[in-house]
């Protein structure tokens, strides 16, 4: 009987150990490692050289974005701010011209305005006389609803108030264009009237009228036939 012929397959290897995943190596001992980039050195003052030389531009770096956030809301406040300011300049404006248009237009370089002022304030007194008659100067002569002109008067007792923001002469004849485009109606003789007597302080005047200078607490009377 032949003996059985030894089988022809190889007797199976043994598997080779499993393949392990790649661990680092360990540090050595006394050894200090850089947290960003993995370099050993021997000594704590080497890595903090290193990172200081190496890593510190890029820790700053990460804090630029912030900064910048902060920098461009302060530019937008700011804009803001300056949009405010702009707009309320405008209305200003706006508000001014729209009272200024309401306002009779200025008169001689007589402004009307819808304030008094006192840098000029002065009060001279009139007196009118027609055929021996004192006649009334009118209350708000100058004074409407919206302003009142430099020139005006309060009461009916003949004080003119010349109350002006800058220091300047007036003069009787300016007194009486006021008082006819605010009061013509109140006029108590015609403005082309010639009076038969002007006396200022007590003295006869004998220049025209309208020209006399206003001053304060002067004392003028006209005398009309």
């Amino acid at each position: 009987m032949d003996s059985a012929s030894p089988s022809s397959e190889q007797p199976a290897q043994p598997a080779g150990p499993a393949s392990q995943p790649s661990v680092p190596a360990p540090l050595q001992s006394g050894k200090h490692a850089c947290k960003d980039c993995g370099k050993e050195f021997g000594a704590p003052e080497s890595l903090e050289q290193h990172v200081s030389a190496k890593h510190a531009p890029q820790q700053e770096s990460r804090h630029k974005p912030a900064a910048s956030i902060h920098s461009k809301s302060g530019r937008k406040k700011s804009r803001t701010t300056q949009y405010v300011i702009a707009f309320i300049i405008v209305v200003g404006l706006v508000y001014g011209y729209l009272n200024m248009g309401s306002k009779p237009d200025d008169l001689d370089g007589i402004r009307c305005e819808s304030m008094e002022f006192n840098v000029m304030h002065i009060h001279p007194n009139l007196k009118i006389f027609v055929n021996g008659t004192d006649r009334v100067v009118a209350a708000n002569i100058g004074v409407s609803a919206s302003c009142m002109y430099w020139l005006h008067t309060h009461a009916p007792d003949g004080v003119i108030h010349a109350e002006s923001p800058v220091k300047r002469n007036f003069t009787l004849g300016q007194f009486f264009k006021v008082w006819n485009r605010t009061q013509r109606d109140t006029l108590p003789f015609q403005l082309n009237a010639t009076p038969s007597q002007v006396v200022v302080d007590g003295q006869n005047h004998t220049g025209n009228y309208w020209n006399i200078t206003l001053a304060d607490g002067q004392k003028i009377e006209l005398h009309f036939p």
